[in-house]
């Protein structure tokens, strides 16, 4: 049972993000705005470097994955995208456990990214926003 429940917690770990030490990354956002006047934002990891490329604080906000602007079932966005400002800009952040980034944005939507999501999003390996398609509330 112990060997089990072991195995299970490790899984629960790299799930959640990847293994040992991902909860010290400590990431966070640096804003500023782009060549075209919209704001970007930089992932900062604990030591201050930047991880990754730019990520457009307005592709950021679609690519909340909470069950208010994606589908649980499909995955596909619920949030209209017209709907947010292309202006938005995180107000607030605080880390949410050691697994996580909280994030308040200035059209009044509260987000969770993970680590892992945050750096794969930086380091252009996974975007939701971009890949998935609107599916309006019916």
């Amino acid at each position: 049972a112990r060997e089990a429940y072991d195995g299970l917690a490790a899984a629960v770990v790299e799930a959640t993000e990847g293994g040992r030490g991902a909860g010290a990354e400590g990431l966070r956002l640096v804003g500023a705005d782009g060549d075209d006047g919209k704001p970007e934002l930089t992932v900062l990891a604990a030591n201050g470097e930047a991880v990754g490329g730019p990520i457009s604080s307005f592709d950021l906000r679609l690519d909340c994955r909470c069950a208010e602007c994606r589908s649980e079932s499909s995955g596909l966005l619920k949030l209209d995208p017209s709907s947010v400002p292309a202006g938005v800009r995180p107000l607030r952040q605080a880390g949410v456990g050691n697994y996580a980034l909280g994030v308040s944005w200035s059209d009044g939507h509260e987000s969770v990214y993970t680590f892992r999501q945050l750096r794969a999003v930086a380091e252009g390996r996974e975007f939701g926003a971009r890949g998935g398609s609107f599916d309006p509330p019916r």
